[in-house]
């Protein structure tokens, strides 16, 4: 609650105004004038001037502080009479009302303070003095508390009678920001000025600017003025030095050896900085009653200055006990009246009266400042971002949530990692235990045999090649054709059970192929044809869907009998037991009574080596990618890491060279996993066509390189997705994406950062924009290094544009020159 007193001259008396709350007010009140005290003013002024001899203003004699007992003596005398003659003027009954209303509102106070459980209640008495004369007195020393008797403190702070500017209407955030000015240091050290501001630098950044031998005063001008307008803003203004009344121009500073600077000279600079967030001056300087009335009218709300001319070490001791206090989070008003007693009890021997000069003005209403706490709630609330930001960055969220534009980035970070892949020299892939042979049914073997009608594929031409792989000794084959429906002859399907059959009597693991279609329940893997035991029991069903670019994950929750396994995860899981040696391990039998995944997993469940762990952990579905697919998200899903060349994850070949055994026809394909599969014709799929995907980036890109500019290939099948993600489980290498949107959220993060720490640091608009694009290009150097290393995807363009949103602004914001040096 304002509680204000105006104190001002009339003619033949002084006149008293109490007003507070909300324009509640005391009829006006009127004393004698107090010439007895004016005139024990002025003698004390004498004695003080007298005694300290040189000052933080010009050398007035010639002196030190020994040897001066009889001036001590006569300005402790001084003081007495103009305390003892200046009380005994305000204990006029006159005010009797005025004081008893004060302690009614003290007593408001100290409820008030009770109810909210302050330990230490205050009252703050706005005291405004009109002429400067009756604002000279030392009005800080009325103890009105204490002639009360009230448990309230009553705090007495000066307001100038002319307060025209706007109040400040919103802080700074971000970390404390000091601007110190250190004047012309003609006859004044301020070694343990710097000393006591860099006290300060654990929670506030500190930026000293001063006059240096040699520069020209227009520079110096220019740096003071530039320095105070600095966009990021300052939350303190500290001047060390010379300074003087010079009532006609707002109060006068000495910047440099016969340099001075007015406060009207500096009003639109300040104006301007008040605008940025400036709330707190302090002028550690000579005579600064005129300044103080200036800048709080300008729209401060608390100017701390020296009402009489201020001796050095005088100075220096009340900034170190200042400061001190302003840096244990005390308020201005807190730390000055603490540091006041300091020099009134502690320092009173050495340096008399210095307790009665300084004085704080404040504009009424306004919170008084204090530093503030840089926890992790202030660094959480400087991460808000503004409304341009907010824009860009729902912007950037929208998009990063859409599935196509997902697809995309993918497509194009598969592309960059290839090229990052050649560039960098670092192709070579890990080398699978079990080499993958694609046998393709392409154009070209449909026509050598005759097919006319290759949807569905005849069932004797793959009987043929099954027997040819039979003959190889490939001892691990997958076959990418559904066959769960009878054909037209019957003799057709006998070839094939025929085949399958002699291909299992000689210990070959079979993965067939299953689709779940528009039907809950899966495909047969087989037409049904007298075997000696089910399908099941001597073959894998497979899951065949290829969802490129993304992995096909096994489900840990599924049952294997009732939801077939992804086809490359079971190629890769008879490979591994193929090698087995164990006297235990499966083996496919014609005679097996169980099925043979239900043998399989209950003999890695018994394993010590656990080759579900050999083949890769990342092949099971993440929980937070089972959450995602509630979102229409695939967040941690695995990716197909199409950077790797084809030629080191596969090999082809054509089915009508394996069945024409052709020089290029391997004569052996035993320790191999063999996939027939389509070739790209055009009927390929259950839907024709479906089988045939549009060629990655990565892959075109590879195939470009390695045929030397020869890309007729533009198809990229499903048997070679599933030969990438057989080879990725081997060698356990699975791409985890990290999703946009969470790093999204890093970039914002980062890029606020970023803005606190280039609006600490005076650098220039191009140094601005070298930064930002260096810290880019490490951070795409580094996911693509990530990528290689640790096969963790962290996406690039997205975040980078975040980044970008916060930061450029505040680069474009930045001057083509550095704004100011600062002085260590």
């Amino acid at each position: 609650m304002p509680l204000r007193l105006e104190v001002r001259q009339q003619p033949y008396h002084c006149e008293f105004r109490l007003s507070w709350g909300e324009g509640q007010q005391l009829p006006p009140v009127s004393l004698p004038q107090p010439p007895v005290v004016l005139e024990a003013y002025q003698q004390w002024q004498q004695a003080y001037l007298t005694f300290y001899r040189s000052f933080r203003g010009r050398v007035v004699g010639v002196g030190n502080l020994s040897d001066v007992e009889d001036r001590r003596a006569q300005l402790v005398q001084a003081e007495a009479a103009l305390l003892t003659e200046f009380h005994n003027w305000l204990r006029n009954p006159s005010l009797d009302d005025l004081r008893r209303q004060i302690a009614h509102l003290a007593r408001e106070c100290s409820v008030q303070a009770a109810t909210q459980a302050e330990s230490k209640p205050s009252l703050t008495l706005f005291l405004t003095c009109h002429p400067i004369e009756l604002e000279r007195l030392p009005w800080e020393a009325w103890e009105i508390g204490q002639e009360l008797g009230t448990v309230t403190t009553i705090r007495i702070a000066r307001s100038p009678d002319q307060i025209r500017a706007n109040p400040l209407k919103q802080t700074r955030l971000g970390r404390n920001r000091v601007l110190v000015v250190l004047g012309d240091d003609t006859g004044l050290d301020f070694k343990a000025d710097r000393e006591a501001i860099k006290g300060l630098a654990a929670i506030a950044d500190i930026h000293f600017l001063g006059w240096q031998p040699g520069q020209d005063s227009t520079a110096l001008l220019t740096q003071i003025t530039q320095a105070i307008i600095d966009p990021q803003g300052w939350d303190v203004l500290l001047f060390a030095g010379h300074s003087n009344e010079a009532t006609p121009k707002g109060g006068e500073l000495a910047v440099a050896p016969n340099l001075t600077l007015t406060l009207n000279e500096l009003a639109p600079s300040l104006s301007i900085a008040q605008q940025h967030g400036l709330q707190f001056a302090l002028f550690n300087s000579c005579s600064g009653l005129t300044i103080a009335r200036t800048l709080i009218d300008l729209g401060f709300n608390q100017v701390a200055v020296m009402r009489e001319p201020i001796h050095n070490r005088v100075a220096q001791e009340f900034l170190v006990q200042f400061l001190r206090r302003l840096g244990q989070y005390q308020d201005v008003h807190e730390a000055l009246i603490a540091a006041s007693q300091t020099l009134r009890l502690e320092k009173n021997l050495t340096f008399p009266s210095s307790a009665l000069i300084p004085s704080l003005f404040c504009r009424p209403g306004q919170p008084l400042f204090r530093f503030r706490k840089f926890g992790w709630r202030e660094w959480l609330r400087q991460l808000r971002p503004t409304r341009q930001q907010t824009l860009g960055l729902a912007g950037l969220v929208g998009l990063s949530l859409l599935l196509p534009v997902q697809g995309v980035l993918l497509e194009q970070r598969m592309w960059s990692q290839a090229l990052y892949r050649r560039l960098s020299g670092q192709v070579a892939a890990t080398e699978p235990p079990f080499p993958v042979t694609i046998v393709q049914i392409d154009e070209e073997s449909i026509l050598k045999a005759g097919i006319s009608v290759p949807n569905p594929m005849d069932r004797t031409y793959l009987a043929a090649l099954v027997d040819q792989l039979r003959q190889r000794q490939a001892r691990v084959v997958g076959i990418d054709y559904v066959l769960d429906r009878p054909a037209q002859d019957p003799a057709d399907d006998q070839a094939i059970a025929t085949s399958i059959q002699r291909s299992v009597e000689q210990g070959t693991w079979l993965v067939l192929a299953s689709i779940r279609g528009n039907q809950p329940e899966w495909s047969s893997s087989l037409p049904e044809i007298n075997f000696p035991s089910p399908p099941p029991n001597w073959s894998l069903s497979a899951d065949i869907a290829a969802h490129s670019p993304y992995f096909s994950l096994v489900d840990p929750w599924a049952e294997p009998t009732q939801t077939p396994l992804p086809f490359s995860y079971l190629l890769a899981l008879a490979a591994e037991l193929e090698v087995d040696s164990a006297a235990e391990a499966p083996r496919p039998t014609l005679r097996s009574q169980s099925p043979l995944i239900t043998q399989a997993i209950t003999y890695l469940e018994s394993d010590q080596t656990s080759h579900t762990e050999q083949i890769s952990p990342r092949s099971r579905y993440h929980p937070i990618t089972v959450l995602a697919y509630w979102l229409r998200q695939m967040w941690l899903q695995p990716v197909i890491d199409y950077s790797l060349p084809p030629d080191q994850v596969y090999q082809t070949l054509p089915a009508w060279q394996l069945l024409e055994k052709t020089t290029a026809t391997p004569l052996s394909l035993n320790n191999q996993i063999v996939i027939l599969a389509p070739g790209g014709y055009g009927e390929a799929g259950i839907v024709p066509g479906q089988d045939n995907f549009d060629l990655p980036a990565a892959v075109r890109h590879w195939r470009f390189w390695q045929a030397d500019g020869n890309t007729s290939l533009t198809i990229f099948t499903g048997g070679e997705a599933h030969a990438y993600m057989v080879h990725h489980l081997l060698t356990q290498h699975l791409i985890v994406p990290l999703p946009d949107l969470w790093m999204i959220g890093v970039a914002a993060i980062a890029g606020q950062t970023t803005v606190l720490v280039l609006r600490r640091q005076p650098i220039t608009r191009r140094a601005g924009y070298l930064w930002v694009l260096g810290a880019t290009t490490a951070y795409g150097i580094a996911s693509l290094q990530l990528y290689v290393s640790a096969a963790l995807l962290i996406p690039w363009l997205l975040p980078s544009l975040t980044f970008w949103v916060y930061a450029l602004p505040v680069v474009n914001s930045l001057k083509t020159n550095p704004k100011y040096p600062l002085v260590d």
